[in-house]
């Protein structure tokens, strides 16, 4: 099993006025750039082996105070940090990594009195009477709730997701400071208008609290992967439900490293694997609607290599036109149609229509970077590129893709391409993926009704 969370700041309930929680990433922020500023200063004085290892040691005290400050925020913070840690094996020393691998699946945890008083309101009555058992470790501790075992009284095993009491109100204000800390940096420019990516993710966010809609969620991705043989999605229990408190059946698996850690055979973890490409192709392409959070943590891996998908809040629906685009770039991209690649992008809004020759070449470079796994008609395996890199250079080459202002929409796209890249990476998974994205488009043109096939 997972190791249990950390208990949070010492049993202290979690900030939320905007001017503590500021001063409290203004610590950080000040922090974590001082200590950088004196690595650089040292390292004048230093040999390249004595640099590179103290190098190694700022960043192990920089993920250290970052994982513990976010940690015990919650809230749109801890979720930036989650957002950070998605990339770990690319972006990060692996060291760094995996202390913040704790805001994935091991953050603090709010004590159980206030989780207790939370339940027994939210549902009126007394754990007692509401559960045959009520486990007080929680299971997981994420950046909006945490999740504790318990049993009903008719004997289902279930699991109970609390939302942490006044977190709604840190959300505004989260990202209110951040915006004001990536301003005050400068390190987007001042002509960058960063509005609607701040509206995007306050948006999905307080999406995220409503566990009434979360329940939705639940419903409908069930009846869209019901039909996947390698795909599962729990059922919530209504009568133990509100819109704070969201009560599930509790399905079987473990995390990933433990999946790892058993020693699945390759076909196994290919099955998880390219479960996990499905869950987002299919979503995108044929329902568009994407299960858009894909830390690790939200996934329990069958020893049979079946994948329950958990943790409905963060659903992102698309509108069919923005779809319609993306289609057409996918089906260009699978006929290495340049122009028409291009334009389908320019279409969905990452260049203007009337963009220069420097800025399509940018554009129909980086797209053949991130389109590898599926533009060729051959097996392909993950990990076996490092395409973030790969794309990371492409764009130093390329410096109009830093112009390139595509809509508030792509935010939880992106993150959840960049974090499925990763997670199939770690399992391997290896096909033709050319063709199971063209049957994934062929399926989405039957389902409006018989568009042209490239």
């Amino acid at each position: 099993m997972a190791k249990r969370p950390p208990p949070d700041d010492n049993g202290r309930d979690i900030p939320t006025g905007r001017v503590q929680r500021f001063f409290r990433m203004g610590r950080l922020s000040s922090s974590v750039s001082s200590s950088y500023l004196g690595q650089r200063l040292r390292g004048v004085f230093q040999d390249e082996e004595t640099r590179s290892k103290d190098l190694l040691r700022t960043h192990l005290r920089n993920a250290s105070r970052m994982a513990d400050t976010m940690g015990n925020l919650k809230g749109a913070v801890m979720k930036v940090g989650q957002m950070i840690s998605l990339g770990d094996a690319e972006l990060l020393p692996p060291e760094a990594a995996e202390i913040l691998k704790v805001l994935q699946a091991e953050a603090p945890f709010l004590p159980f009195p206030r989780i207790r008083e939370r339940v027994e309101e939210e549902l009126e009555g007394t754990l007692g009477e509401l559960f045959a058992e009520f486990d007080e470790q929680p299971m997981a501790a994420a950046s909006l709730g945490q999740v504790h075992g318990a049993r009903l009284t008719d004997g289902s095993e279930v699991v109970v997701k609390v939302q942490y009491p006044d977190i709604d109100k840190t959300i505004h204000s989260d990202l209110s400071n951040l915006k004001t800390m990536l301003s005050a940096s400068g390190v987007f420019g001042r002509a960058f208008d960063m509005e609607p990516y701040f509206r995007e993710l306050e948006d999905m966010l307080r999406l995220e609290l409503d566990y009434v809609q979360e329940a939705v969620n639940l419903e409908e991705m069930r009846a869209l992967l019901g039909v996947h043989p390698d795909l599962e999605v729990p059922r919530y229990v209504p009568e133990r439900s509100t819109d704070r408190v969201l009560t599930m059946q509790r399905v079987s698996g473990v995390h990933l490293d433990e999946f790892l850690a058993a020693g699945p055979d390759d076909a196994t973890r290919n099955r998880a694997g390219c479960a996990l490409v499905d869950l987002i192709l299919e979503g995108l392409i044929v329902h568009r609607v994407l299960h858009a959070d894909p830390q690790l943590g939200n996934f329990l891996f069958q020893p049979d290599g079946r994948v329950a998908v958990l943790d409905h809040g963060c659903i992102k629906r698309f509108e069919e036109p923005f779809i319609a685009d993306y289609r057409r770039a996918f089906r260009a991209q699978l006929g290495h149609d340049r122009e028409a690649v291009i334009d389908a992008y320019a279409a969905v809004g990452y260049i203007r229509p009337d963009a220069g020759p420097r800025t399509r070449e940018a554009l129909w470079e980086i797209s053949e970077v991130y389109a590898r796994p599926v533009s060729r008609d051959r097996v392909y395996t993950f990990g076996s590129e490092h395409l973030v890199e790969m794309g990371k250079s492409t764009a130093l080459r390329h410096p109009a893709c830093f112009n390139m202002r595509p809509p508030g929409d792509v935010i939880y796209l992106h993150r959840t391409l960049v974090g499925g890249y990763f997670n199939a990476a770690r399992l391997g998974a290896t096909d033709n993926f050319f063709r199971r994205l063209k049957r994934i488009l062929d399926a989405a043109d039957d389902a409006a009704g018989g568009a042209p096939k490239a």
